[in-house]
C-alpha cells in the first residue's frame, strides 16, 4: 500500500485539489449573507442607529430633517433621526454582488432632485466595523462547513 492510498494520503490529495475561489463563493454568495449585509446596513445602521459606515451620525453630516418632513412622515421621532427611509425606495434598491475579488454593496442614491450621497456622503453605503465583523463571522462559519464537506471530514 502506498502513502496515497492511506487515509491521510487520500485526505492530502483532497486538500491539494481544493478550489479556494469555489469555497469562497459558496461561503459568501448566498441569499442569507446578502440579506444579512443589506439588513445590517439599512435596518441596523441607518434606520435604528442613524449612522453611516464609519459610525458617524447622519445629522452630523447632512444636517437634520426639516420640520415639514417631520409633519409629513410620522415614523420619524425627531428632526435628528436621520434614517433615509422616506418612501422606502432607497432601502429597496440595495444590491449585494459577490465575486472572487470581494463583496460589492450598491444602492440607488439618486432621487431625481437630489442625491443622498451628496448630502450624507458615500459612507451611507457600507458596513460599520462591528457589522462587518458579524458578516465575516457568518462567512467564516460557512467556509469551515463547506471546507470540511469538500475534504470529507
Amino acid at each position: 500500500m502506498s502513502f496515497t492510498d492511506t487515509p491521510i494520503g487520500l485526505l492530502a490529495k483532497r486538500v491539494a485539489s481544493l478550489n479556494e475561489n469555489k469555497i469562497w463563493l459558496l461561503s459568501a454568495n448566498n441569499r442569507f449573507i446578502k440579506e444579512l449585509i443589506i439588513e445590517l446596513n439599512t435596518q441596523d445602521q441607518l434606520f435604528d442607529d442613524n449612522v453611516d459606515s464609519k459610525g458617524v451620525r447622519l445629522n452630523a453630516i447632512g444636517g437634520n430633517y426639516s420640520p415639514v418632513t417631520l409633519i409629513i412622515d410620522k415614523r420619524k421621532k425627531s428632526l435628528q433621526d436621520i434614517n433615509l427611509f422616506s418612501t422606502g425606495e432607497f432601502y429597496e434598491s440595495w444590491k449585494v454582488t459577490v465575486s472572487v475579488k470581494g463583496i460589492l454593496i450598491e444602492a440607488e442614491t439618486d432621487k431625481g432632485d437630489n442625491d443622498l450621497e451628496d448630502r450624507w456622503g458615500k459612507n451611507i453605503i457600507g458596513l460599520t466595523d462591528e457589522n462587518l465583523g458579524v458578516v465575516i463571522e457568518e462567512i467564516k462559519q460557512n467556509y469551515i462547513r463547506i471546507l470540511r464537506k469538500e475534504i470529507g471530514i
